[in-house]
């Protein structure tokens, strides 16, 4: 028992010199992993009375949360859990204790029934909108553990705090926890069935933006859909679901150019599937209102005109039309002029030397080009919307290569590939009469932030 103490009070040594001194090392070392398994292992094996119980249960819980914040990333998951778990157990006692990154994850939230006042819902949801979105960018941007799975408990409580109170922006507030589910499992069916699901059931009632959103997150979860069950329905109905919300974007700027490309891959992908002639006419289509729509970011513009050059290098191979050769040829050589170092555009340069050869009379070595097997929409998991109405064009990732399969991006800068969030976080708007409290006037400050899936 005495030997147990002991540990105890070196492993509280440890916490107070990365508390207090910022010492690193006095957590994070192997000696520090060793005294905090013993601990755990007197825990376990009842060797401690009540009171040290409790005193062991709070310093493991500190130390694993000490090193997750001393840790680089990629290295400090397991602590996180580690921490989250020893938390749980020191709630009851002294809930002030629990970090508050923890604390909404932990600690139940109060009863919706209990916000009788207007401006306290109007404020929570506010609060919950905010913390969310946040959440969710930093997953994008630097996933940390635990991002997604707070992101998902927020956004579930704004939905429900929403559809409790009758707001009007319901829907936007659907799309989100869309957006955090679809961040959070990806590649779980369950998942994606409970936000399509969600979704469906708001759409009928849905007002123009609320619909721009969800359709946004629809579309991107009806694609990871097909990517784990092959069902061509889904990938009928995703394609669909894409031109919709293409067709309620302005003609121009990158939103739209963003949505026609995603369009254009989806259709391209049901070409492979269902060998349709007017799929295929219909893909070209929305890829040229993609380029004519003219992304301002001249790496998706370029990626852009690429994905466009490819299907009429396609259509080409199938049909032998002069007129789709020569186009295929102009827009592969505008792609390489505006961005010749994009990624898809390099891909494009074999397909493009093989065009000018063919055009000119050349013989081909074979084979001169292969049709894309797999067409791929990198979709926007999730974007986020925020509270306020947004102002600024949505940032999504570059144009996805048509020969990979689809995932939600969650890398720290821009992937090379189409939006992987299926929507710009923008902001809640409400009609209710705003608070002038301090957490009212932050909604509608917040500003749209895109996220990639």
């Amino acid at each position: 028992m005495s030997g147990d103490l002991d540990l105890l009070t070196a492993l509280s040594d440890r916490v107070r010199a990365f508390l207090t001194d910022r010492n690193a090392d006095s957590v994070t070392s192997d000696a520090a992993l060793a005294d905090v398994h013993a601990v755990r292992c007197a825990i376990e094996d009842s060797r401690l009375d009540q009171q040290s119980t409790v005193r062991a249960q709070y310093l493991v819980a500190v130390l694993h949360w000490s090193r997750y914040l001393a840790l680089p990333t990629g290295r400090r998951e397991f602590d996180y859990l580690a921490a989250k778990q020893f938390f749980e157990y020191v709630a009851p006692y002294s809930p002030e204790r629990v970090p508050p990154l923890l604390r909404s994850l932990i600690q139940p939230a109060p009863p919706i029934g209990s916000l009788t006042d207007p401006a306290d819902v109007d404020e929570r949801l506010a609060a919950l909108t905010e913390l969310g979105g946040a959440l969710i960018v930093r997953h994008q941007r630097r996933p940390e553990p635990g991002d997604a799975e707070l992101a998902v408990h927020a956004c579930r409580e704004a939905v429900a705090l929403a559809r409790l109170t009758g707001d009007s922006q319901t829907p936007v507030l659907v799309a989100n926890l869309a957006a955090a589910l679809l961040l959070q499992s990806p590649a779980d069916l369950n998942k994606l069935d409970e936000a399509i699901a969600m979704i469906d059931a708001e759409l009928d009632g849905a007002d123009t933006r609320g619909t721009h959103h969800l359709l946004s997150k629809l579309a991107i979860a009806l694609d990871h859909r097909v990517s784990l069950t092959h069902d061509d329905r889904d990938l009928v109905r995703a394609a669909d679901v894409a031109r919709r919300h293409a067709d309620l974007l302005p003609t121009a700027g990158a939103p739209r150019a963003e949505a026609r490309n995603r369009q254009a891959m989806l259709q391209g992908r049901l070409f492979d599937a269902t060998g349709t002639p007017e799929t295929f006419t219909a893909a070209v289509t929305a890829a040229r209102e993609a380029v004519t729509a003219r992304h301002p970011d001249r790496l998706r513009w370029a990626g852009h005109l690429a994905n466009l050059a490819n299907l009429l290098r396609t259509r080409y191979e199938h049909h032998q039309s002069r007129d789709d050769l020569d186009q295929a040829i102009t827009v592969g050589i505008q792609a390489l002029n505006v961005a010749p170092d994009h990624p898809k555009v390099v891909a494009l340069r074999s397909n493009h030397s093989a065009s000018l050869r063919e055009r000119s009379g050349w013989p081909v070595t074979s084979p001169t080009w292969k049709r894309p097997s797999t067409w791929v929409v990198k979709g926007s998991a999730t974007g986020f919307t925020s509270r306020a109405p947004s102002t600024s064009p949505a940032r999504c990732s570059t144009a996805t290569s048509m020969r990979h399969p689809p995932t939600i991006c969650a890398r720290r800068s821009p992937c090379s590939g189409e939006p992987s969030s299926p929507s710009t976080p923008t902001t809640r708007s409400t009609g209710r009469p705003r608070s002038t409290s301090a957490s009212a006037c932050l909604r509608f400050s917040s500003t749209p932030v895109t996220l990639s899936i």
